[in-house]
Order: structure tokens, then C-alpha cells, then sequence
């Protein structure tokens, strides 16, 4: 028994490692990271829901955005959250490879599986990537899952606890993020198709219900937003990866649209289809192994519910991937990371049948831990080259001096610098798609469909912020409007005159 408290220390220290050595030198990274900062900071001063930020001029004041990430985050000091904000990821994706070690030493009382399907998990890259930073997709993870494992209880013992359980992670579960929602509804969907049992409809609905008691019907506001969500990337969805001012009508350049980086990373993106496929294809082999063995997966208490736990997730990332209908809900590799934890038990227990020998089992779980490895620190790596979401030196001092300045409003190209500059200068920025509001965004992203001149006037912003890695300041045609205050290796700071 002196193995299993060690195994449990060796997880946690190694996940944690794993996820944070490289954020060690370039702490201030993220995009979501300064939204959520800003949304805890609000939380904190105003003590309600929704809360105010005057921020985000694309925006509507009030934020209608899933508030639990940002009510956790606010638990802390701000002194706390800045300094420490790019480990809160990692610790939730940490506990979550705890809660799959307990999970599956549960199902199968063997210590080794359990310690394998968590060192699966902590070795993965998929979950390992989105834990580098502070987001919501981490915690929205977590909860996800503990949830799966409250309505695999309720379903199965139909007792008060389990279903209060239930029902509470649900709501929870509604305020985190729309994805995992939009994953959840699959899920439901499927069990409800493959048991013929209404339980689980009834739970949706029971969830739904302590979701509106909870937070005083500020969940309607929520649904909402998520609709304002899905009906503006029905529109603008093919232009998601296009170069936000180089393939715009106005400003046109085919030349320059494929030379400079774009505004949402294509060369990540490729990397996450990759990892997806990847995920996939063992996905595929667990359901062949599973089909092959299944009858010695009885044995494992829920063998049945994990399996069909990853059989709907595969559908959900199909449907989402090439069926129009669905693409507008989300990109489809994003809903790999809600198969994970079962596919990590099923793939520790396949394993140990197919490998009943002790000595074979842990040779083969080595192996894959080792690739696991080399793609992830690989994969984790490229991070260093995502200039989109680091705030360097050269940005800090910018933003130092916007904080100092007496104008408001700020314009930044590329978007994703205005989310640091809202948060740390304390400037309104022309941005949004956080709270609602979203037919102001359609006129700026993800193509510029109005001149920047007329945008700059409408919204009375006084500073222009370009990564000059993104665009040239002569195509802007803002000169007879601005000043440059500061023309450096990387960065442009213009003041409109």
C-alpha cells in the first residue's frame, strides 16, 4: 500500500513539471489569461453577477461569459493572480490526473493501472497544451468529467446524494464553458439513443433548472450569448483563419496575406489537427481492443459507460469537424479533450488484459509514455514561437506607457494584444466576443469590413497598437490621422492627432 501515496506524489509532481517548465521563463503568455484576470478583478470590487467592464468597446458592458473560471480566480488576492496566473491551469489538469488515478483504482483495485492511466494522462499532449496558461478549457475539463462520473453514479444507484451531486456539477458545469456544454449535450443525446432510458434527458433538465436557481436566472443571459456565439460564426466562420487585414476587401494584399503571421496562429492550428487525428486513431484501437476483449472488461465496473463515453466524443468531433450543419458550434479537435480521461482508463486496462504479464504491461506502458513525451515536449515547445499571445519586454514597456497616458481607446493589430493592453494598461480597447454583443465584432473580425479611419472616429480611440510582424503601418493609411509615438523592433505605437 506505501506504493500507491507514492504513485500519487510521483503523478502530481511530474504533471505539474511537465506543464509549467515551459512558462518558466515567459510567464506573461496567453490571450484568455488577461480577460479572465480582468473579469476575477471585476468580480473581486463589484461583488455580483454580471459584472461590469467598461473595457471592450466591441462588448456590451455587462458580461454575459461563463463566470466560474474567473469566481475561482477571484477566490485569490489580484497580488496573487498576477503573479501566479500561469500556473492555474496546470493545477487543475493536475487534479484532474489525480481524479483519473482514483477513478480508475476504483474500477479496477490494481494500483498499476491506475498509476499507468495517470501517467497517460500526465504525458498527453492534447491536455497538456491548453494546461500552459490560464483559460477556461482546462477547468471546464475537470468539471466535465466530474460530472460523467456523477451521472454514471446517479444512473446507477439512484440515490438523492448522487443525483444533488449531479445536479450541482451541472450547473456548474453551464457557467464554465460553451464547449463542454455543446460536449455534454452529446453525450446526453447518445446515452438517451443507446440505453432508451429518459434518465438522462430528466437530468439535462434538472441541471438546466438548478442552473437558473443558482445564479438568479443570470444563466439565461448565458444561453444567450452562446446563441449570439453559434449565430456569428454561422456567418463568419470561413474567414476564422484568414489574415484579418490582408484578406479584408479594403485592404487587400494576396502577397502579404500569406507572408506575414496571422492573427490566429494557422501554424498551431495544424499542429492541434495533427494531435487530434493522432488522439483519434488510438481512440479507434481502444474501440477495436475493447470489441475484441470486452468479455473480460466486465470485471471493470462501467467498462460499458467509458466505452460509450468515447464512441459519442468521437461523433461529437466528427460531426463538428465535417458536417456544416455543426461546424458553426465549434472546431472539432477541440472536443478531443472531453475523451481523454476514459480513453486513458480503457487504454491502462486494455493493456492488462491483452499483457497479463506484470514485466510486458510496464514495458508497453513505457513505450507509450515515451512517445507521449517526445510529442509533447516537442509539441509544447513551438509555443515559444507564438508571438500572438507572449507580452514581451518591447510590449510591457508600450503598455507602461498607455497606462500613463491621459487618452483612452486604444486599436490593436492584431486583436489578441488588446486583451494585455486592457487588462494591465487599464485602457478601453476596440475588442470583444467576450459578454455579448457580438454583431459589434462583425465589423473588425475576423475581416476588417470597415475602414480603420471611420472605426477610429465611431469609437474616438486615440492610440493605434501594431505588431509590425502582423502588418506594415504604411497599409493602415493612417498617417495623415496619427503620430508615432514609438516605432521599435516589433511594435508601433501611434497617437491619432
Amino acid at each position: 500500500m506505501t506504493m500507491i501515496p507514492l504513485s500519487i506524489l510521483f503523478i502530481a509532481v511530474s504533471s505539474m513539471i511537465l506543464r509549467t517548465w515551459i512558462r518558466w521563463p515567459r510567464r506573461d503568455f496567453g490571450v484568455d489569461t488577461w480577460y479572465f484576470l480582468n473579469y476575477a478583478e471585476g468580480m473581486r470590487r463589484q461583488k455580483r453577477l454580471p459584472v461590469h467592464l467598461p473595457h471592450y468597446l466591441l462588448d456590451i458592458e455587462e458580461q454575459w461569459y461563463p463566470p466560474f473560471v474567473a469566481f475561482l480566480v477571484a477566490l485569490f488576492s489580484k497580488r496573487i493572480a498576477d503573479q501566479y496566473h500561469w500556473m492555474f491551469s496546470a493545477i487543475i489538469d493536475t487534479l484532474h490526473g489525480l481524479l483519473l488515478y482514483a477513478v480508475t483504482y476504483w474500477v479496477t483495485h490494481r494500483y498499476e493501472i491506475a498509476f499507468s492511466a495517470a501517467l497517460l494522462y500526465a504525458t498527453g499532449t492534447f491536455n497538456a497544451s491548453m494546461a500552459t496558461n490560464l483559460n477556461a478549457r482546462s477547468t471546464a475539463n475537470l468539471v466535465f468529467t466530474l460530472l460523467m462520473v456523477f451521472l454514471y453514479c446517479a444512473w446507477m444507484q439512484r440515490t438523492v446524494i448522487s443525483v444533488v451531486a449531479l445536479m450541482l456539477c451541472g450547473a456548474i458545469l453551464l457557467h464554465t464553458h460553451k464547449t463542454s456544454v455543446q460536449q455534454f449535450l452529446f453525450i446526453i443525446a447518445g446515452l438517451t439513443f443507446i440505453y432508451r432510458d429518459i434518465f438522462f434527458i430528466g437530468c439535462l433538465a434538472g441541471i438546466v433548472a438548478t442552473a437558473f436557481v443558482i445564479t438568479g436566472g443570470f444563466y439565461r443571459k448565458i444561453l444567450c450569448n452562446h446563441v449570439q456565439i453559434i449565430r456569428y460564426w454561422s456567418k463568419n466562420l470561413p474567414y476564422l483563419w484568414q489574415h484579418q487585414v490582408y484578406a479584408s476587401p479594403l485592404y487587400a494584399n494576396a502577397e502579404k496575406a500569406r507572408r506575414k503571421k496571422g492573427v490566429a496562429g494557422v501554424k498551431k492550428n495544424k499542429v492541434m489537427y495533427f494531435l487530434a487525428r493522432g488522439q483519434l486513431v488510438l481512440s479507434l484501437i481502444i474501440v477495436v481492443v475493447w470489441w475484441l476483449c470486452k468479455s473480460a472488461y466486465p470485471v471493470i465496473p462501467g467498462a460499458n459507460f467509458f466505452f460509450y463515453w468515447i464512441s459519442i466524443n468521437y461523433i461529437a468531433i466528427l460531426t463538428t469537424s465535417y458536417l456544416p450543419l455543426f461546424k458553426n458550434i465549434g472546431e472539432g479537435y477541440n472536443y478531443v479533450l472531453y475523451g481523454i480521461f476514459p480513453m486513458s482508463i480503457l487504454l491502462a486496462c486494455a493493456l492488462g488484459v491483452i499483457l497479463p504479464d506484470i514485466r510486458a504491461y510496464a514495458a508497453a506502458v513505457s513505450v507509450l509514455v515515451a512517445l507521449n513525451l517526445m510529442i509533447q515536449i516537442s509539441t509544447l515547445w513551438r509555443q515559444f514561437d507564438n508571438t500572438n499571445s507572449f507580452v514581451d519586454d518591447e510590449l510591457k514597456e508600450i503598455i507602461r506607457q498607455l497606462r500613463a497616458a491621459p487618452r483612452d481607446g486604444v486599436m490593436c493589430l492584431p486583436v489578441f494584444k488588446a486583451e494585455p493592453v486592457a487588462y494591465l494598461a487599464q485602457k478601453k480597447v476596440l475588442w470583444g466576443g467576450h459578454g455579448g454583443g457580438w454583431d459589434k465584432l462583425n465589423e473588425f473580425y475576423p475581416l476588417l469590413r470597415t475602414p480603420l479611419e471611420e472605426l477610429i472616429r465611431r469609437y474616438g480611440l486615440s492610440y493605434i497598437l501594431i505588431d509590425k510582424r502582423f502588418v506594415d503601418f504604411e497599409d493602415t493609411r493612417l498617417h495623415p490621422l496619427v503620430k508615432v509615438l514609438y516605432d521599435g523592433a516589433h511594435y508601433l505605437l501611434a497617437e491619432v492627432v
